[in-house]
Protein backbone atom coordinates (compact mmCIF):
# COMPACT_ATOMS: atom_id res chain seq x y z
CA UNK A 1 0.00 0.00 0.00
CA UNK A 2 1.27 3.41 -1.26
CA UNK A 3 2.52 5.84 1.43
CA UNK A 4 -0.55 8.44 0.03
CA UNK A 5 -3.29 5.71 0.92
CA UNK A 6 -1.67 4.74 4.37
CA UNK A 7 -2.09 8.51 5.12
CA UNK A 8 -5.42 9.06 3.80
CA UNK A 9 -6.72 6.07 6.02
CA UNK A 10 -4.92 7.15 8.61
CA UNK A 11 -6.53 10.65 8.52
CA UNK A 12 -10.10 8.76 7.77
CA UNK A 13 -9.69 6.78 11.30
CA UNK A 14 -8.77 10.45 12.86
CA UNK A 15 -11.32 11.96 11.93
CA UNK A 16 -14.29 9.39 12.54
CA UNK A 17 -12.53 8.92 16.01
CA UNK A 18 -13.05 12.82 16.05
CA UNK A 19 -16.50 12.32 15.36
CA UNK A 20 -17.55 9.58 17.51
CA UNK A 21 -16.04 11.35 20.78
CA UNK A 22 -18.15 14.76 19.74
CA UNK A 23 -21.26 12.81 19.34
CA UNK A 24 -20.79 11.37 22.50
CA UNK A 25 -20.23 14.71 24.18
CA UNK A 26 -22.74 16.69 22.53
CA UNK A 27 -25.58 13.36 22.98
CA UNK A 28 -26.09 14.14 26.65
CA UNK A 29 -29.65 12.70 26.86
CA UNK A 30 -27.83 9.19 26.09
CA UNK A 31 -29.91 8.73 22.70
CA UNK A 32 -28.60 6.86 20.11
CA UNK A 33 -29.18 6.69 16.29
CA UNK A 34 -31.23 3.54 15.71
CA UNK A 35 -32.52 2.38 11.95
CA UNK A 36 -35.06 0.45 13.32
CA UNK A 37 -36.31 3.57 14.72
CA UNK A 38 -36.21 5.58 11.49
CA UNK A 39 -37.53 2.91 9.81
CA UNK A 40 -40.82 2.54 12.16
CA UNK A 41 -40.10 -1.01 13.07
CA UNK A 42 -38.43 -0.94 16.73
CA UNK A 43 -40.52 -3.35 17.71
CA UNK A 44 -41.07 -5.78 15.04
CA UNK A 45 -39.43 -8.77 16.23
CA UNK A 46 -39.51 -10.59 12.79
CA UNK A 47 -37.23 -7.43 11.28
CA UNK A 48 -34.94 -7.73 13.54
CA UNK A 49 -34.64 -11.61 13.53
CA UNK A 50 -33.77 -10.94 9.88
CA UNK A 51 -31.46 -8.23 10.41
CA UNK A 52 -29.85 -10.65 12.76
CA UNK A 53 -29.60 -13.52 10.90
CA UNK A 54 -28.02 -11.91 7.89
CA UNK A 55 -25.60 -10.17 9.93
CA UNK A 56 -24.57 -13.13 11.84
CA UNK A 57 -24.37 -15.50 8.46
CA UNK A 58 -21.08 -15.76 7.03
CA UNK A 59 -22.65 -15.86 3.89
CA UNK A 60 -24.47 -12.25 4.63
CA UNK A 61 -25.12 -9.60 2.73
CA UNK A 62 -22.18 -7.81 4.51
CA UNK A 63 -19.86 -9.33 2.84
CA UNK A 64 -17.50 -9.73 5.62
CA UNK A 65 -17.55 -12.90 6.04
CA UNK A 66 -17.24 -14.82 9.56
CA UNK A 67 -16.28 -11.54 11.19
CA UNK A 68 -20.05 -10.71 13.15
CA UNK A 69 -20.36 -14.20 13.78
CA UNK A 70 -17.17 -14.41 15.67
CA UNK A 71 -17.51 -11.30 17.28
CA UNK A 72 -21.12 -13.09 18.71
CA UNK A 73 -19.17 -16.08 19.52
CA UNK A 74 -16.55 -13.94 21.69
CA UNK A 75 -19.03 -11.92 23.01
CA UNK A 76 -21.26 -14.98 24.79
CA UNK A 77 -18.13 -17.00 25.71
CA UNK A 78 -19.51 -19.62 23.40
CA UNK A 79 -17.55 -23.03 21.81
CA UNK A 80 -14.47 -22.18 19.97
CA UNK A 81 -15.68 -23.37 16.71
CA UNK A 82 -12.65 -22.59 14.25
CA UNK A 83 -14.63 -23.55 11.19
CA UNK A 84 -17.80 -20.42 11.31
CA UNK A 85 -17.36 -20.01 7.80
CA UNK A 86 -19.32 -22.87 7.23
CA UNK A 87 -22.27 -22.17 9.69
CA UNK A 88 -25.73 -22.08 8.66
CA UNK A 89 -27.59 -19.24 10.44
CA UNK A 90 -31.87 -19.81 9.93
CA UNK A 91 -33.98 -17.24 10.90
CA UNK A 92 -37.56 -18.26 11.44
CA UNK A 93 -36.68 -22.01 11.69
CA UNK A 94 -39.79 -24.35 12.23
CA UNK A 95 -39.50 -27.61 14.88
CA UNK A 96 -41.58 -29.69 16.25
CA UNK A 97 -41.13 -27.50 19.57
CA UNK A 98 -41.49 -24.14 18.27
CA UNK A 99 -40.34 -21.82 15.89
CA UNK A 100 -36.91 -20.71 16.60
CA UNK A 101 -36.63 -16.99 15.83
CA UNK A 102 -32.84 -18.01 14.63
CA UNK A 103 -30.46 -20.86 15.05
CA UNK A 104 -27.30 -21.51 14.16
CA UNK A 105 -25.74 -24.52 13.51
CA UNK A 106 -22.07 -25.23 13.08
CA UNK A 107 -18.88 -27.60 14.28
CA UNK A 108 -20.46 -29.17 16.75
CA UNK A 109 -22.37 -26.37 18.29
CA UNK A 110 -25.62 -25.12 18.23
CA UNK A 111 -27.15 -22.06 19.20
CA UNK A 112 -30.95 -21.24 19.27
CA UNK A 113 -31.64 -17.30 20.05
CA UNK A 114 -34.68 -15.92 21.49
CA UNK A 115 -35.59 -12.85 20.17
CA UNK A 116 -38.48 -10.94 22.51
CA UNK A 117 -38.92 -6.93 21.38
CA UNK A 118 -41.69 -6.04 24.02
CA UNK A 119 -43.28 -9.72 23.85
CA UNK A 120 -44.82 -11.99 26.71
CA UNK A 121 -42.68 -15.25 26.97
CA UNK A 122 -44.83 -18.33 25.91
CA UNK A 123 -45.84 -20.87 27.50
CA UNK A 124 -42.65 -23.29 28.52
CA UNK A 125 -41.06 -21.76 25.30
CA UNK A 126 -37.56 -21.76 26.22
CA UNK A 127 -37.91 -25.04 27.99
CA UNK A 128 -39.45 -26.78 24.62
CA UNK A 129 -36.33 -25.15 22.48
CA UNK A 130 -33.96 -26.67 24.97
CA UNK A 131 -35.64 -30.14 23.45
CA UNK A 132 -34.45 -28.88 20.01
CA UNK A 133 -30.46 -30.77 19.03
CA UNK A 134 -28.61 -30.96 16.07
CA UNK A 135 -25.94 -33.87 15.41
CA UNK A 136 -26.35 -35.08 18.71
CA UNK A 137 -25.75 -31.33 20.18
CA UNK A 138 -27.89 -29.58 22.78
CA UNK A 139 -28.38 -25.62 22.27
CA UNK A 140 -26.77 -22.92 23.72
CA UNK A 141 -29.96 -21.02 24.66
CA UNK A 142 -29.54 -17.05 24.37
CA UNK A 143 -32.22 -14.36 25.52
CA UNK A 144 -32.44 -10.98 23.57
CA UNK A 145 -34.57 -8.23 24.69
CA UNK A 146 -34.11 -4.65 24.64
CA UNK A 147 -33.15 -4.47 28.68
CA UNK A 148 -30.68 -7.72 28.96
CA UNK A 149 -33.67 -9.49 31.21
CA UNK A 150 -34.01 -13.02 31.83
CA UNK A 151 -37.20 -15.24 30.89
CA UNK A 152 -39.63 -15.52 32.84
CA UNK A 153 -40.35 -18.92 34.79
CA UNK A 154 -43.72 -19.13 32.41
CA UNK A 155 -40.81 -19.82 29.63
CA UNK A 156 -38.60 -21.58 30.72
CA UNK A 157 -40.95 -24.06 32.51
CA UNK A 158 -40.01 -27.54 34.51
CA UNK A 159 -35.82 -26.95 33.45
CA UNK A 160 -33.64 -27.98 35.86
CA UNK A 161 -32.04 -25.07 37.60
CA UNK A 162 -28.94 -25.61 35.48
CA UNK A 163 -30.12 -25.34 32.77
CA UNK A 164 -32.07 -22.31 33.24
CA UNK A 165 -28.76 -20.40 34.91
CA UNK A 166 -27.17 -21.37 31.05
CA UNK A 167 -29.59 -19.39 29.55
CA UNK A 168 -27.31 -16.50 28.35
CA UNK A 169 -29.02 -12.84 28.50
CA UNK A 170 -28.34 -9.78 27.07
Amino acid sequence: MGRDVQEAYKNLLEKAKEAIENRTTQNNNGDQYNFFDVLGIQNREIYHSRFLKDLLCPKGLHGQGDLFLGLFFEKFSICGSSNLKNAVVTAEEVTKHGNLDISIKCDGCYIVIENKIWAWDQDRQLCRYSKTSHNGSKPILIYLTPNGSKPSDYSTGDMEPRDKSKIKCA
